[in-house]
């Protein structure tokens, strides 16, 4: 555990002025804090944090819709534990942000995307995902 432990905070490190891997690391730390058995398959051979972003930003585009995206705190820990191969499970809070929750309902930011498939603006709802979303 300590060795996947060092390997994200390593990453985090070297990556701190990104929020979206920043978010991620924090979240994975936390799952290993619970659940050592998830070690393992941080070490994994070409996994990353920087990878796990990619993917969560992979899916905001592919499921973006007259150029604008959503992905709400739970999907994205979803796309995170699927690029680890773990089991998924939501954090109890995301520190990083806002509650995931909002008038009893799930919230999030919608992100404007430009022609270009780069990022053009945020559309608030209760959650800023603009640090997991990392100025997509």
């Amino acid at each position: 555990m300590n060795e996947s432990m060092d390997r994200l905070r390593d990453e985090m490190a070297k990556m701190h002025d990104h929020p979206g891997v920043q978010a991620v690391g924090e979240y994975l730390c936390r799952r290993l804090e619970d659940d050592a058995e998830i070690a393992p398959a941080l070490l994994a051979e070409g996994k990353s944090l920087t990878g796990a972003f990619a993917e969560i930003k992979a899916y905001a585009r592919k499921h973006q819709k007259d150029g604008m995206c959503y992905v709400s705190d739970s999907t994205a820990w979803e796309v995170v534990c699927h690029y680890y191969g773990i089991t998924e499970e939501a954090p109890e809070k995301a520190e990083t942000h806002a509650p995931a929750q909002a008038n009893g309902r799930e919230a999030g930011c919608l992100h404007s995307m430009n022609a270009a498939g780069g990022h053009a603006k945020h559309t608030y709802a209760a959650l800023d995902l603009d640090a997991l979303l990392g100025g997509m």
